[in-house]
């Protein structure tokens, strides 16, 4: 059931707003109180009493994004390698795992940054897909 307001939103709604089609415009702030703010089958979720904020599928943004806290990439594992950023390819740009990736592979971009989690201590755990995307190979990276 669509409610409307008299004048410019004079009067609150107070029931559910159903609006099957329609494209609707908030030049203003809008204000959520109470339960969740959700666009679609949870596809768009804004806690209501955390402020987080999930999305199922892709998030598309043209701007830039500012984060003032801490940034979690939590990514996708294969074969014990977990790829935390992808290019546009698909190709991994950042990922990590407990072996080194072999070399051939075509799942790594050019220049992927690999970080090996079990490594001793003193030895490096950073190494660069010197490779191609088409097959990989990646060395240490050691300081000069």
């Amino acid at each position: 059931m669509l409610r409307q307001a008299k004048g410019v939103f004079g009067e609150l709604w107070a029931g559910v707003i159903n609006a099957v089609g329609t494209l609707i415009e908030v030049a203003a702030t809008l204000k959520v109180t109470g339960t969740n703010f959700i666009v679609g089958a949870n596809k768009f979720v804004v806690s209501s009493s955390t402020g987080n904020t999930t999305c199922s599928g892709t998030l598309v943004a043209s701007g830039t994004i500012t984060a003032s806290e801490g940034v979690a990439l939590l990514g996708t594992a294969a074969d014990g390698v977990t790829i935390l950023l992808k290019d546009g390819q698909g190709k991994a740009l950042l990922a990590t795992g407990e072996t080194v990736p072999t070399n051939g592979g075509a799942l790594y971009a050019k220049g992927c940054l690999f970080i090996d989690t079990n490594v001793a201590t003193g030895t490096t755990g950073l190494y660069c897909n010197k490779g191609t995307a088409a097959a990989c190979a990646f060395t240490a990276v050691t300081q000069a």
